[in-house]
């Protein structure tokens, strides 16, 4: 699979798009402000609506963050490439707990979670391009996850 610049590019868009609606939700939630969908709301009730049992691994998850961190990964990588951090990260969340067939599991989560909130903005080919990229992250950290 090529990972394009304009994928990249996407991507980033989408992330961009992202982390201010879930930064926004922790102030909102804090100050009690009824809004309508919230993608952290989305996401997990979509994760462990048939996936309950992956509640524990998601104990000490940060939404915010991970989405940073995805951002970050797509950023700085040549994603044609093997990565030595993204390798490593895999084993960090093996040692979690996390296998092989979550990262498919949280990827359609978040995939949900943005297409409810982001709405008619999240064309198909940002969604295609998030798509590429959180697979390349997928199949790099799957590596480490042995």
């Amino acid at each position: 699979m090529e990972i394009t610049s304009k994928d990249k590019w996407n991507t980033r868009s989408v992330i961009d798009a992202v982390v201010p609606l879930i930064s926004q939700e922790g102030f909102l939630k804090t100050h009690n402000v009824q809004t309508g969908p919230r993608i952290s709301d989305i996401f997990y009730a979509t994760l462990f609506q048939e996936h309950e049992d992956m509640r524990t691994l998601f104990s000490r998850f940060n939404l915010l963050q991970t989405i940073k961190a995805i951002g970050r990964l797509v950023d700085e990588r040549d994603l044609s490439v093997k990565s030595n951090s993204t390798v490593s990260l895999g084993q960090r969340h093996h040692h979690y707990g996390v296998r092989e067939e979550h990262f498919e599991i949280i990827g359609n989560a978040l995939e949900t979670a943005f297409v409810q909130t982001l709405g008619p903005w999240l064309d198909a080919e940002k969604l295609t391009s998030w798509r590429k990229c959180y697979e390349w992250l997928s199949k790099e950290m799957t590596l480490g996850n042995v």
